[in-house]
């Protein structure tokens, strides 16, 4: 197969595209369209530096462009499945290789809390995902988050703002790429979070 005459990843992208359209709800104010589309964005800047071939830039790009995919079909736990679920239906209907399909579900589980990436293309979008933490972006994503998950929960969550800074100071960045261009701004996030807490 060779990718490179394809025109998988723009199919793939109107198929995603299409489904946050139909499927979205207001309670996903943070695992919308606009979050897919910021991950895909980062992942594509992080496939140019590390010069990711062909083929490893649609594994990388497929999988993020449906690794929240399952958050449209259920609750927040086990959408990683969900979503690798839906890619593979919709990637066997174009005909592409199951080596792929498997090297993509591979990519989206692992964005799995808990799950250590095993290479670069999951290392990438690990990255990708949680890219905000270490920009200015930050506290508005983590607003967002806080309020997607009590809305969808039903429950308001005590302690938002030591739970994320429990997050921030247990998180890594995998790739050099973002420890080299975020870990001052994720420094100066849990400088904000320590100020905060320390001010009520």
């Amino acid at each position: 197969m060779d990718i490179s005459k394809q025109n998988y990843l723009k199919r793939i992208a109107e198929y995603v595209v299409s489904l946050f359209d139909s499927k979205t709800t207001a309670e996903l104010c943070y695992h919308n369209l606009e979050h897919t589309k910021a991950v895909v964005k980062n992942a594509a800047e992080m496939a140019d530096f590390y010069r990711l071939k062909n083929m490893e830039r649609l594994v990388l790009l497929a999988a993020a462009w449906f690794h929240d995919t399952g958050q449209l079909f259920g609750p927040m736990d086990g959408h990683e499945k969900r979503g690798a679920f839906i890619m593979e239906q919709f990637l066997r209907s174009q005909k592409i290789d199951a080596s792929i399909i498997l090297a993509i579900n591979k990519a989206i589980m692992a964005t799995e809390a808990n799950t250590k990436p095993t290479n670069l293309i999951e290392d990438i979008l690990r990255d990708s995902d949680v890219y905000h933490l270490g920009t200015k972006d930050f506290r508005q994503m983590d607003e967002l988050v806080w309020k997607e998950t009590e809305q969808r929960s039903g429950h308001i969550i005590p302690d938002k703002l030591q739970k994320s800074l429990d997050f921030l100071n247990k998180h890594c960045f995998y790739t050099a790429y973002c420890k080299d261009r975020l870990l001052t701004g994720k420094k100066a996030n849990i400088e904000y979070l320590e100020g905060l807490i320390k001010s009520f």
